[in-house]
């Protein structure tokens, strides 16, 4: 796992929609309707780190869920970096490519729509629903 250049790192980011990089990190920023599924989506993402053995730096505050994504070990942006911002556009239910994002279920909904996480276990509407069993 070497560090890839900024250059490198900046190509790459074709391949990860929604993703930049801030302060030597991958960097992505995602609001969701409530705190059940920004909490819902963590759990998601810290089993797919574990998996790669490579975890983001991250904060959340209600439903905002900050991320960066750098290697400690190698000072920088990495191959696995890629492979971790990857699985976690796969876990929030992103279709990645040069196309960019296809589907979300991060953000705001199209006007008219109603807004479903990709997960029914995550969907909570109104302080009375309870969220699903986990």
């Amino acid at each position: 796992m070497a560090k890839l250049t900024h250059d490198e790192a900046e190509a790459r980011l074709a391949d990860v929609a929604g993703w930049g990089i801030a302060n030597g990190t991958l960097h992505r920023e995602l609001e969701f309707q409530n705190f059940v599924e920004a909490f819902g989506f963590m759990a998601m993402v810290a089993l797919e780190a574990e998996k790669l053995d490579h975890h983001p730096d991250w904060s959340n505050s209600w439903n905002r869920v900050v991320i960066d994504i750098s290697s400690h070990a190698e000072g920088g942006i990495t191959d696995t970096c890629f492979a971790l911002a990857a699985a976690i556009n796969k876990a929030g239910g992103v279709a990645t490519g040069r196309r960019g994002i296809t589907r979300s279920f991060w953000g705001s909904p199209p006007p008219g729509d109603r807004f479903a996480s990709a997960d029914p276990r995550l969907q909570c509407e109104g302080a009375g629903r309870q969220p699903g069993p986990f």
